[in-house]
């Protein structure tokens, strides 16, 4: 896969955009950078307007494992000076998506697929 089609995959817009990825072939590990432009401001709910990145936190969160493979994000989350003075984090507008689960797609189809069986049918051993 691309950066673009990880980008796409995971709803990631500007300023936000995918670093770089990275796969570890021994521990089947595949960790998506996510970080956003130098420069951007930023929006928080409690005020209006936008404002300059004061420093950054890193947050790594298990998403939808793929193919046998744990999926990490890791994202550069930006904090905002405020107008009160206050310095908060802000979370990014694609968030929701983020950290869905970190079950894999085998187990999410399997799910599925359960609710397709009739009552009483039970799972092969």
């Amino acid at each position: 896969m691309t950066v673009e089609q990880f980008e796409t995959t995971l709803g990631i817009e500007a300023p936000w955009h995918v670093r770089a990825v990275s796969f570890d072939t021994a521990t089947d590990k595949v960790t998506i950078f996510i970080d956003f432009t130098d420069g951007s401001q930023f929006p928080h709910p409690q005020f209006e307007g936008v404002y300059p990145v004061y420093d950054t936190t890193t947050r790594r969160c298990g998403h939808l494992d793929s193919n046998g493979h744990k999926c990490i994000l890791e994202v550069q989350i930006p904090r905002v000076e405020l107008p009160d003075g206050s310095v908060r984090m802000v979370e990014p507008s694609w968030s929701a998506s983020w950290c869905r689960s970190t079950l894999s797609w085998d187990d999410l189809l399997a799910d599925d697929l359960r609710c397709l069986c009739p009552p009483g049918h039970r799972k092969a051993a």
